[in-house]
């Protein structure tokens, strides 16, 4: 009966262990996450998912600390002193947030925000964090392909690249170049004759290609997400549509009539306004880099009318 009674308690001593080891890793997750959204400036959801890894773990001091940022980010100073407290609670060698605690009381001037512990890792510093928060210009590079609606040109191979200065965590400003080149080919055949009878076939190869190279003032605005964030960008600018054609000609079934002709080429160039509008998705790779995936409709206004590509963009976004 005792070796029983003893077993049950190995077992349920086990037990508990595995319990506390699952919800200190379910903590961490959430932690993660956390600093992830506090980077964004997303402060309101950031709370939320520290609020829950403190549910799993109520020691992660880190939570606590990471709530203080947030809070002290909104301007809730009285909320940002209670975290940083209870943080400073669990975790009292951390002479940053000592600091702060004592500023927050005191109501002196603001030393800079506490983050940055020897003795806190990187995903348990949200407060140091708010350093790649505050990079406030976003450059997006990618490459892309282009689809000619009205269908002559067919599909164009280039790429995008475009930079916003962040007003906040949803408004920016900035500007967009975009290129894509066309190419394609077109064949005519004429018959030769004399009388009665053919002397000739002459085959004339026309190829086309079209370069369009858009600058364009923009706006980019992002939707509230986890992880991940649609947008919607516009904006209006110029195009120049850089065109060449180049014709050979070939001949069988005897001499031409008119005798031969030499390759001939040609190539132009113009600008032209362009209307674009659009949107996307970017999903977080951390706190400076994101994936993105782009799709937008370019309006050329030309003077023989109006012209539409559809772009479509996917690249990496990078927090500078």
């Amino acid at each position: 009966m005792k070796q029983l009674r003893l077993a049950v308690a190995v077992f349920l001593f086990i037990l508990g262990l595995a319990r506390v080891s699952a919800a200190q890793d379910q903590s961490a997750q959430y932690l993660q996450a956390g600093n992830t959204l506090y980077s964004q400036k997303n402060y309101d959801q950031a709370i939320r998912y520290y609020q829950a890894a403190v549910q799993f773990n109520p020691n992660s001091w880190q939570a606590y600390q990471g709530m203080g940022g947030c809070y002290y980010a909104k301007g809730d100073n009285a909320n940002a002193l209670t975290n940083y407290q209870k943080s400073l609670d669990l975790n009292p060698n951390n002479p940053q947030v000592s600091q702060f605690v004592t500023y927050l009381k005191s109501q002196s001037a603001a030393p800079p925000l506490p983050g940055g512990s020897s003795t806190a890792t990187v995903s348990s510093k949200p407060a140091a964090s708010a350093g790649a928060s505050s990079k406030n210009f976003e450059l997006n590079v990618g490459p892309g392909v282009a689809i000619d609606s009205g269908g002559s040109e067919g599909l164009g191979i280039g790429g995008s690249v475009s930079g916003f200065f962040m007003m906040d965590k949803n408004l920016g400003f900035g500007g967009m170049i975009h290129y894509y080149s066309f190419g394609y080919s077109s064949v005519y055949t004429y018959q030769y004759y004399n009388s009665s009878f053919q002397l000739g076939t002459e085959t004339d190869t026309q190829s086309d290609s079209i370069g369009t190279l858009e600058v364009v003032a923009a706006l980019k605005y992002k939707f509230d997400g986890n992880g991940l964030v649609p947008y919607l960008v516009g904006g209006v600018g110029l195009v120049d549509l850089m065109s060449s054609t180049t014709t050979t000609y070939s001949y069988s079934n005897g001499d031409p009539y008119y005798g031969a002709q030499p390759s001939s080429s040609s190539s132009g160039s113009g600008m032209d306004p362009v209307v674009v509008g659009g949107a996307g998705v970017e999903l977080s790779m951390g706190s400076d880099m994101n994936l993105f995936g782009e799709a937008r409709l370019d309006i050329i206004v030309g003077n023989g009318g109006t012209a539409t590509l559809v772009p479509i963009d996917a690249g990496l976004s990078f927090n500078m």
